[in-house]
């Protein structure tokens, strides 16, 4: 699934989600590591998932800001967060001038 990419940087945490330690793999080496803890088609099913939700969030309002969160065992959910200024990046100018383009 890592077409082209050789090597991965991992960061471990602990307990309270800081990471501790950061280590480089090989992605050759990940089926080994994986064995028996991680499903390819699991990840990939997870992707199709989230990336069609992202889809329908942007035909539904593809002017909005919007923010995703998942936690395990539970939905992925979305904010449109257009009202809050501290998630806008994009200059007003570049919008604009987008917005005669599409």
């Amino acid at each position: 699934f890592l077409v082209g990419i050789e090597t991965i940087m991992c960061g471990f945490r602990d307990d309270r989600g800081l990471v501790t330690n950061v280590e480089e793999f090989s992605v050759k080496s990940l089926p080994k590591y994986a064995k028996g803890l991680w499903e390819p088609n699991v990840c990939m099913n997870f992707c199709v998932e989230f990336l069609g939700f992202v889809k329908n969030c942007l035909i539904e309002s593809p002017k909005s800001t919007w923010k995703f969160q998942w936690n395990p065992r539970d939905l992925i959910t979305a904010h449109d967060l257009s009202n809050d200024k501290s998630y806008s990046f994009l200059p007003d100018w570049l919008k604009e001038s987008v917005e005669g383009h599409i």
